[in-house]
């Protein structure tokens, strides 16, 4: 995901202050803790524990199922699920369930892997109506696209790994401006539209909660430039399996990211795909242009597509 908020800052910039330690500790613990206490109602006198942890392993909660039966710290045997972002696919956080006998593995992992389910699924609830809708379109619209899509809103924008190349902080008012002046008209034919570093075409669809739009999917044509002078008949020729000139638009929005020093996990976070998958477009990446490092592919994105653009590491 590449998200900005009105005021310029980058995707990292608000994930730190909106989904801090602390904020993020206190929605786990808002969402799970209840959870925890139904599992253990339902597990009735079993001798367990059941534990609540954030993504670096902090307990913000514990439920024991049977108070007269704790579990002895030197004898215990756990299992352990974890709670994922289900807009990022990265993990925030686990359930574990502790107790003195061996087979505890075998028969709570279930109820563990129901629980984190379940939070993960009261965190993505706790966020706002329009701000849910718009990844919830945006997930779909991803999966559907084959270039550059973007969801924006007043508060973000989210984009593929197309749209990351083309679209920056300083694009996100001007763009939501533009894409709500077009849902105003009820238009959703392509127009040109001048982003900060790239000329595009344009057009867009609403985004709606109960028939009132709360945002827009943009989708993006880079515009090339146009030849002058007597036609010729062009040949068709397939896309070369090897060299820069055969990076998919996709593939040149992570190479840009990562050249411009974002780790595989924050690149990840950007574009709402999972590390696993942002590590396999690197291995493709690496393996078309015959390189094997990160400032290898850092010095081929500033000679082919010139400097990183300001904003996209910051």
């Amino acid at each position: 995901m590449l998200a900005y908020d009105s005021d310029g800052k980058s995707a990292i910039d608000i994930e730190a202050s909106v989904a801090s330690e602390v904020d993020l500790a206190g929605q786990l613990a808002r969402a799970g803790l209840p959870v925890l206490q139904r599992l253990a109602e339902d597990l009735g006198d079993l001798a367990v524990s059941i534990v609540l942890t954030d993504a670096d392993e902090n307990v913000l909660g514990t439920v024991r199922g049977d108070e007269h039966g704790a579990v002895r710290p030197t004898d215990v045997a756990y299992v352990t699920a974890p709670i994922s972002d289900p807009r990022r696919d990265t993990p925030v956080g686990a359930v574990s369930i502790k107790g003195a006998t061996a087979d505890v593995g075998a028969l709570m992992l279930p109820y563990a892997q129901l629980a984190a389910r379940i939070i993960a699924e009261r965190v993505l609830d706790s966020a706002a109506v329009a701000d849910r809708a718009l990844v919830e379109y945006f997930l779909r619209a991803r999966r559907r696209a084959r270039g550059p899509v973007v969801a924006v809103n007043g508060n973000e924008v989210l984009v593929n790994a197309a749209a990351a190349r083309l679209v920056e902080a300083a694009d996100h008012r001007y763009l939501w401006d533009w894409a709500s002046t077009r849902l105003e008209r009820n238009d959703g034919s392509a127009h040109d539209l001048a982003l900060r570093t790239r000329a595009v075409s344009a057009r867009c669809e609403p985004v709606l909660v109960r028939g009132a739009v709360v945002g827009a999917l943009v989708y993006l044509d880079e515009l090339k430039p146009v030849a002058r002078g007597p036609r010729t008949r062009v040949r068709v020729t397939r896309p070369p399996k090897w060299g820069w000139s055969s990076l998919r638009s996709s593939e040149l929005g992570i190479a840009e990211l990562v050249a411009a020093g974002l780790t595989n996990r924050e690149v990840a976070a950007r574009l709402f795909v999972s590390p696993h998958t942002v590590d396999f477009h690197l291995r493709q990446i690496f393996r078309k242009l015959s390189i094997s490092s990160r400032i290898e592919l850092a010095r081929l994105v500033i000679e082919h597509a010139g400097p990183v653009p300001v904003g996209v590491g910051s």
